[in-house]
């Protein structure tokens, strides 16, 4: 193992555009990996621009944890949980409405729980990897059906060359070569 394979193995690993409504452990991450980058670097300009994300996710993370803190939500087994004063059940199983005095689980869900910004990525990723196979079928059939004719006119150019070789004389074979007497097996 050579030395740059032994530290990429340690590095962080990468959130990809981290935002304000990124979970706390996202966020986490994203300061531990904009850390990590900031030592990589080796000028003044590259290390300030680090210094400013680390600056702005710990923001972000604090806000987050100032909320939490203030509707008391709570971790369980890594599950996050509805206040103990409203009903105690996971967040994504609490029901309450935007207007709950004891949490913000309303928020969180309409939000989707555990999901980034930018939608459902696996489902639009899906559909288009579909896509490509369908695309993939169709040109892959279209050959096969190129080759196929390809060989039918080959074997139809064989056999014509063979039927042109031989001599069309109206007699047949036995007739134009007899088998002589000692001839015979």
């Amino acid at each position: 193992m050579r030395l740059h394979e032994i530290t990429e193995a340690k590095s962080p690993s990468e959130v990809i555009n981290p935002t304000k409504d990124s979970s706390p452990a996202d966020l986490k991450a994203a300061i531990k990996y904009a850390k990590h980058m900031k030592a990589k670097m080796g000028t003044d300009k590259a290390k300030a621009t680090y210094d400013k994300e680390i600056a702005q996710l710990d923001g972000w993370l604090k806000k987050k944890s100032v909320m939490k803190e203030s509707k008391k939500t709570w971790m369980k087994d890594g599950v996050e949980m509805c206040s103990k004063e409203c009903c105690g059940q996971p967040v994504t199983e609490c029901t309450c409405g935007p207007d709950c005095e004891h949490c913000d689980c309303y928020k969180i869900n309409e939000a989707g729980y555990g999901m980034r910004p930018g939608g459902n990525i696996a489902g639009i990723n899906k559909g288009t990897s579909d896509i490509k196979n369908i695309n993939k079928r169709m040109q892959a059939t279209a050959t096969n059906t190129n080759s196929e004719l390809n060989i039918r006119a080959a074997s139809a150019n064989r056999r014509n060359n063979r039927l042109g070789k031989k001599i069309a004389t109206g007699l047949p074979q036995r007739i134009l070569n007899p088998i002589q007497p000692g001839d015979q097996q």
